[in-house]
């Protein structure tokens, strides 16, 4: 989840005289990927993406590959199999 950031503005002018005003930003940090695991499996190649979201939020997961064929797992979206 996205953290909630307040910040608080304030201007004071020569006579004394202020004004202030507080401004809420919300901050999400991006995904990280830690590791690209790859396992030959006899001519099939098993795959699994490892990454997490720092504020704990859910990872949809996507792979490509130039040539052969790709599948993802339905039950655990962050699995693939490739094959030539």
């Amino acid at each position: 989840m996205a953290r909630q950031i307040v910040f608080t503005g304030r201007v004071v002018d020569a006579l004394g005289q202020a004004a202030a005003i507080n401004v809420t930003a919300v901050y999400d940090e991006g995904p990280i990927i830690d590791r690209i695991d790859i396992v030959r499996v006899g001519l099939d190649l098993d795959i699994n993406i490892v990454a997490r979201d720092p504020e704990g939020g859910a990872l949809t997961y996507e792979l490509a590959a130039s040539e052969g064929v790709l599948v993802q797992d339905a039950q655990n979206p962050a699995h693939f199999v490739w094959s030539p």
